[in-house]
């Protein structure tokens, strides 16, 4: 139950920034030629330091 629990909030993180940044309201990053790469960098990078912290605590 634990692994299910740690996979479901390191996968949360993606799912919350990819949903912030689909929203239909303007948000700067939309014409922006790098938005979409940076959204995804970030996610990737923050479900690391997620990974990582989650480790360190021994939670995984």
């Amino acid at each position: 139950m634990r692994t299910l629990t740690v996979i479901t909030i390191i996968l949360m993180v993606p799912t919350g920034i990819a949903g912030f940044y689909d929203m239909n309201v303007p948000n700067g990053m939309e014409s922006w030629i790098w938005g979409f790469l940076f959204a995804i960098v970030l996610s990737v990078i923050l479900s690391i330091l997620i990974y990582v912290y989650l480790k360190r605590k021994k939670l995984i």
